[in-house]
């Protein structure tokens, strides 16, 4: 119950700033009756600032001088997010590279992974979506994420997807598919530090959590033994009863 009301104490302050901002441009009129139809038809802060420009724009009652607004106060943000680690010039922490995936990831109706790539000194070199799958599967090319390691001169990766319609806890196939990442990356002198699972409103961490320690320990495993620890790390993640939504598989 407190976590539901503090989830509702934020969806209220960001709604509030939301109409703040839009009244820097439009009218009180105008704010008041775009922030009406934007409640009205998309709901949650997040589903509206994850809407296209284009979708805004098609809600009567939004005009395309607030769609246009709208996206790119999303990309300013997104923009600002990303020169935080950089302008520090030192080594990203956690809050860092999850509000950069954060950024990515927010208002995916479908899912995605994304990736932050870093330097020996784990300072940011790309982030980025690499990747869009259906609502309920993202896929990973092993290859594309190779190339871009190879491109920045990585030497570490995060990882990130969500989970639209689900819980922020992994399934068995996201674990397995996290450790055949990094036994490939491995190869290459690249280590994952981290996946983070979001949902609209919680985070799990890999490395939080001990599955990126307990992952290297299993990558000596067969692919077979991979698969039956993963589906007993994943009972451990889960309750008994499988919510909907935790069926989304990141494979290779």
């Amino acid at each position: 119950m407190a976590k539901r009301a503090r989830n509702e104490k934020i969806e209220r302050e960001d709604m509030a700033r939301l109409r703040e901002a839009l009244s820097c441009l439009l009218t009180p009129e105008e704010t008041d009756s775009t922030m009406a139809a934007l409640s009205r038809h998309l709901g949650r802060f997040s589903t509206i600032m994850g809407t296209s420009e284009e979708a805004l724009a098609s809600i009567e009652g939004v005009s395309p001088r607030a769609a246009r607004y709208l996206r790119l106060t999303l990309d300013v943000a997104k923009s600002c997010i990303r020169t935080i680690p950089a302008q520090r010039n030192d080594q990203m922490i956690y809050e860092d590279y999850r509000d950069l995936l954060w950024s990515e990831l927010f208002g995916k109706k479908a899912e995605s992974v994304a990736v932050v790539l870093a330097d020996s000194q784990f300072r940011r070199l790309y982030s980025g979506i690499v990747m869009d799958g259906t609502l309920n599967e993202a896929s990973m090319n092993v290859t594309r994420l190779a190339m871009l390691c190879i491109q920045y001169r990585a030497s570490a990766v995060v990882l990130a997807h969500n989970h639209p319609t689900g819980l922020a806890l992994p399934s068995a196939e996201d674990i397995v598919g996290t450790t055949q990442l990094l036994d490939s990356l491995a190869g290459m002198d690249v280590s994952i530090k981290d996946h983070i699972i979001f949902t609209d409103t919680a985070e799990f961490s890999f490395a939080k959590n001990g599955l990126m320690r307990e992952m290297r320990t299993a990558s000596s495993r067969t692919r077979m033994e991979r698969l039956d620890w993963a589906r007993d790390m994943a009972k451990v993640c889960l309750t008994e009863t499988k919510p909907n939504g935790c069926e989304s598989s990141f494979k290779l």
